[in-house]
């Protein structure tokens, strides 16, 4: 069997400077495409070797943009598989023609500053000729769908060429959003909504499916974490579509690591390094101790991006003796040297919050430096 390459390309931008209205800017599109390209880019547990292009916020034009994107599909012609992800703006041209905005777009001319979602469905048919995965982090995401719905001529061939023959081929989309409703980037939060249920969905896993998640798994577990997250009234939940196919569905494909089961599963042939916690398996701290391991795997994959995620914890002296052996009134959570905007705000809070329910005790997150205890606070 031939290894599969999966080329990952992002999209998109975070700040739209030839917009008239200023409030389009949104540090969670940045925050969510780093997130994911960082986490995809490490991964190493997936059903082949990922290569992480980025073309987000680039002030290109748009047809600058486009040739771009080709050059990349052509540089990467040995990719079995492509995932690009968008986040940003979808809009309208005249009401009809759905299009997805670039740092060089001007909502005056949208027609021509625009990244119409024809336009990329073409580019990526003529440029690139393995399956194909659209993520769309974006307002009215489904009217993207239909642009990649039309068979090329491999696709009448389908019928007199055998499968193997033509490799696995098809498109399936994870988009955000249906026709009818935007997207959102809660306040507060450090991702989009869609991203926040993306990269848990993929830090998280499901115990239930096999080794590896296919484009469909993803997005029946984001619908899971976003409606126990929001309550109904609130959330957008995101659509799974396979709109152009030759053979199965290439959204039952695997195509991320299932976290949930490698867990607990080292390497074969691997000696693993003992984990600090592992000295609490038996006794009173054995149950704090295996929430506090899935915390770690929880919490390195929000905080994604900053240096060295692996250590990010520094392994808290055995995340404090497990908890002073089990028997907590609280839970202090202690970061060795000051966190960034976006994780006091964003990631440190959702895994205090986290633990908290988990645990059923009060959870504080104090920090070391004096300028930053003094923002520490309980959840």
């Amino acid at each position: 069997m031939t290894a599969r390459r999966l080329l990952v390309v992002v999209l998109g931008a975070s700040e739209f400077p030839r917009m008239r209205q200023r409030n389009k800017d949104n540090v969670a599109f940045r925050n969510s495409a780093t997130a994911l390209a960082n986490f995809l880019g490490g991964e190493r547990h997936g059903p082949g070797a990922y290569v992480v292009e980025s073309l987000f916020d680039a002030d290109d034009s748009v047809g600058d943009h486009v040739y771009r994107l080709a050059d990349l599909l052509r540089k990467h012609a040995d990719a079995t598989d492509l995932i690009i992800y968008y986040v940003g703006h979808g809009g309208f041209i005249g009401r009809k023609d759905y299009f997805l905005t670039l740092r060089s777009t001007d909502d005056v001319h949208s027609d021509v500053t625009g990244l119409r979602a024809s336009t990329l469905a073409r580019v990526v048919k003529e440029s690139f000729h393995g399956a194909v995965y659209v993520l769309l982090d974006c307002c009215f995401a489904g009217h993207a769908v239909a642009e990649f719905q039309s068979v090329d001529a491999v696709g009448r061939l389908a019928s007199t060429i055998t499968l193997p023959a033509l490799g696995e081929r098809g498109t399936a989309m994870l988009i955000a959003t249906s026709k009818e409703e935007p997207a959102l980037a809660p306040t507060g939060r450090p991702f989009t909504m869609f991203a926040e249920g993306l990269l848990t969905a993929l830090a998280s896993g499901a115990a239930n499916l096999g080794e590896y998640l296919s484009l469909q798994d993803v997005g029946d577990l984001v619908v899971d974490v976003l409606r126990r997250r929001y309550p109904p009234d609130y959330v957008v939940l995101p659509e799974v579509h396979s709109p152009r196919q030759i053979g199965p569905s290439v959204a039952k494909r695997p195509l991320f690591a299932n976290a949930a089961y490698r867990a607990d599963r080292p390497s074969p042939g691997a000696d693993a390094p003992p984990h600090p916690l592992d000295r609490f398996r038996d006794g009173p701290a054995a149950g704090l101790a295996q929430l506090l391991r899935e915390a770690e795997r929880h919490y390195r994959i929000l905080g994604r991006g900053a240096p060295e995620p692996v250590d990010w914890l520094d392994q808290v002296g055995a995340w404090r003796e497990a908890v002073a052996a089990a028997d907590p009134a609280q839970i202090v959570l202690m970061r060795f040297g000051p966190p960034t905007e976006e994780e006091l705000s964003g990631a440190f809070r959702q895994l205090a919050e986290w633990l908290r329910g988990r645990t059923g005790v009060p959870v504080t997150y104090n920090l070391p430096t004096t300028a930053w205890e003094e923002r520490g606070r309980a959840v």
